[in-house]
């Protein structure tokens, strides 16, 4: 499989898709991208992207971790349901990758850098901070 969102599983994508009632072209009409992506990902040859994962999972009326085995928690959730790799994540409240990956592992992080993810993540500081601690647990 190539890169792309690890963890990207091929099976949902198809049962959410059936489920919906929706071809691979429609699919691939609503999520702007070629019917031959579509399956593409759904045969597992190709994982999509963060951004393209985000969309898929809208035109799907889903969240884009629900499509992903095991489904990530807490801030990582938040993060891929953002359609955001941790590199982005990580420049756009302005650490290294690193420190963000520790930050999405601990669930540790100050009152600064939970208030700028949670702009960053276009969610409220109450969601981040539900999902920090989610984390700790």
């Amino acid at each position: 499989m190539s890169t792309g969102v690890k963890g990207f599983d091929p099976t949902r994508l198809t049962r959410l898709r059936r489920s919906r009632g929706l071809t691979q072209e429609r699919l691939a009409a609503l999520a702007k991208v070629r019917r031959e992506v579509v399956s593409d990902y759904e045969r597992g040859a190709v994982r999509p992207s963060p951004r393209s994962l985000a969309v898929l999972s809208r035109a799907l009326g889903t969240a884009p971790h629900m499509l992903l085995d095991p489904a990530p928690a807490g801030l990582e959730r938040l993060r891929v349901d953002r359609g955001l790799t941790q590199a982005q994540a990580a420049a756009a409240i302005g650490i290294s990758q690193p420190s963000y990956r520790d930050i999405e592992r601990t669930g540790r992080l100050s009152p600064e850098r939970a208030r700028a993810l949670a702009r960053a993540l276009a969610t409220s500081l109450a969601d981040v901070r539900r999902a920090a601690e989610e984390v700790q647990r």
